[in-house]
C-alpha cells in the first residue's frame, strides 16, 4: 500500500545509506521517540507521518517538507564540510559508538561517576 510519500521516505533514507534504526536514533536526539516499528509503516504507506515527524525527517534527509508531502520544490540542504564529516562518521561508526556508550553508561553505573 505504498504512497508516494512513503516511497520518497525510503528511497532518501537509502540514498543517504543510513539504516532505519539511525533515523530512529537521529529522531529521538530530536526528543521525538517513535519506533522502529512506525518507521516501517511510514515507508510501507500504512501510516502517513504527523507534521512534527516530516519536520525532522525531512531535517534528517537534507530536504524540505514540500518535497516529503508532494515531491515538489525539492531542495537538498547543503551542508558544510564539518557537517558532512560528522554525518559521514556517524553513518560508517554508528555500530562502534553505540557499543562505545553503552560501555561508558556501564561503566559509569558501576563506578558511580
Amino acid at each position: 500500500m505504498e504512497n508516494k510519500i512513503s516511497i520518497r521516505l525510503k528511497t532518501l533514507r537509502k540514498q543517504l545509506s543510513l539504516s532505519a534504526k539511525q533515523v530512529i536514533t537521529l529522531l529521538s536526539k530530536a526528543n521525538h521517540n517513535y519506533s522502529l516499528q512506525t518507521l516501517y509503516k511510514w515507508e510501507e504507506g500504512s501510516v502517513i507521518p504527523n507534521l512534527n515527524a516530516l519536520k525532522e525527517l525531512s531535517k534528517i534527509y537534507g530536504c524540505n517538507i514540500s518535497y516529503l508531502m508532494d515531491g515538489e520544490n525539492f531542495e537538498y540542504k547543503r551542508l558544510s564540510p564539518s557537517e558532512n564529516h560528522l554525518l559521514n562518521i556517524y553513518r560508517t561508526d554508528f555500530l562502534f559508538r553505540s557499543l562505545v556508550v553503552q560501555v561508558i553508561h556501564k561503566l559509569s553505573r558501576d563506578t558511580n561517576i
